[in-house]
């Protein structure tokens, strides 16, 4: 770990490593420094953390802690190799250099998210959004174009960089995924970029969810930004295929036929075929016994009609041993009328349950 990323020249740099000698060898010593590759592939140092003759038994590891300043000379070399257009050939690296008699084991390790000058800081501005709208650049909730709102920002030319948007269906998106280069309009982009429906000229499927992710520099700095775009809203919608969907987009295909809800299901009371009620025990169960208790429905079902009927046992006891009870609908109790419940006192002690019960079936005609 080196900090800061960022630095300037004169500032304190700090780097905390482990360092393990897989040698053979008994180190004498060793040397850290902090640098990068030039274009002529010359170690440049930026930080010596400077060298250590502690000594280091093979197989041992060591847990070391640096610090020291960024060099003028080297710090300005890499200032001036940037201000030139070009660019350090490896990024920021630290080096080892381990010493074994008169033998010298060299170790660069780069350092993945290090700026190298803090000049060449690329950055996407909060606010990047894309929404949907028509094909005249309208924004539109059930649209199938897409505009885009965007600011990136540099503090260097932005020669070399590039601006891409990377688009996936269904899933977020990454570098892997499907790109749209955007240097064409970049300066845009660095001007900030209000509701341009020119940017994004293709079509995105209202039924399904889209995810952009927009990356703006080059291979050693990148600065990224994501957005969702959720399906389309409709109030209801019949696919060609036979879907149905309340609340969106159908996802039925020729294939697979759906019938999809974004809203939540409520049972209201006045659903005819459905009833749910409470019965209390006329009295207490004695232990080992059962009961018979019939019920009667709030309002028959269809004359002739049997309905389902599912009872379970009500009871606020904290005692483990009353889960020996049990309740069951009569096998054949059931008519359009009403049912019985059964109890089973499985119990060491006598108990007075409540029951509470589902009924659908086929309402009577009025």
């Amino acid at each position: 770990i080196v900090t800061p990323s960022v630095f300037l020249s004169g500032d304190t740099i700090k780097a905390e490593l482990s360092l393990t000698n897989t040698s053979g060898k008994r180190l004498t010593g060793y040397r850290a420094e902090l640098g990068f590759i030039d274009s002529d592939s010359v170690f440049v140092p930026l930080a010596d953390f400077g060298r250590s003759i502690q000594g280091f038994p093979n197989r041992s590891t060591r847990k070391i802690h640096l610090t020291a300043q960024a060099a003028g000379d080297g710090a300005e070399r890499l200032a001036e190799t940037l201000a030139g257009g070009e660019r350090a050939a490896e990024g920021l690296l630290l080096r080892i250099s381990a010493y074994a008699g008169s033998e010298t084991f060299v170790l660069d390790t780069p350092l993945d998210g290090a700026m190298i000058d803090q000049r060449f800081c690329p950055a996407v501005e909060p606010g990047f959004e894309v929404v949907r709208c028509d094909a005249g650049g309208k924004k539109k909730e059930s649209g199938e174009h897409a505009m885009v709102t965007a600011k990136v920002t540099s503090a260097a030319p932005y020669d070399g960089f590039a601006l891409k948007m990377y688009i996936a269906c269904g899933h977020p998106a990454t570098e892997e995924d499907r790109g749209i280069l955007f240097d064409d309009c970049a300066q845009a982009f660095l001007d900030g970029v209000k509701d341009d429906a020119t940017l994004m000229d293709e079509t995105f499927d209202k039924s399904r969810d889209w995810f952009f992710l927009l990356a703006w520099g080059d291979k050693y700095e990148t600065a990224y930004a994501e957005y969702a775009l959720a399906q389309a809203r409709t109030n209801l919608h019949e696919s060609s295929w036979g879907g149905l969907r309340l609340g969106g987009y159908s996802h039925s295909t020729r294939e697979e036929h759906f019938f999809e809800s974004d809203y939540p299901a409520l049972l209201y009371g006045g659903i005819e075929n459905l009833q749910a009620g409470y019965a209390a025990s006329p009295g207490a169960v004695n232990a080992g016994t059962t009961m018979d208790i019939p019920v009667k429905f709030r309002r028959p079902f269809a004359c002739g009609t049997v309905p389902v009927v599912t009872v379970s046992v009500c009871a606020k006891t904290n005692a483990g041993a009353f889960g020996r009870c049990g309740a069951a609908v009569l096998e054949g109790s059931v008519t359009s009328e009403g049912f019985t419940i059964r109890f089973y006192n499985g119990d060491s002690v006598g108990r007075i349950p409540g029951f509470s019960y589902i009924a659908l079936g086929i309402p009577a005609t009025a």
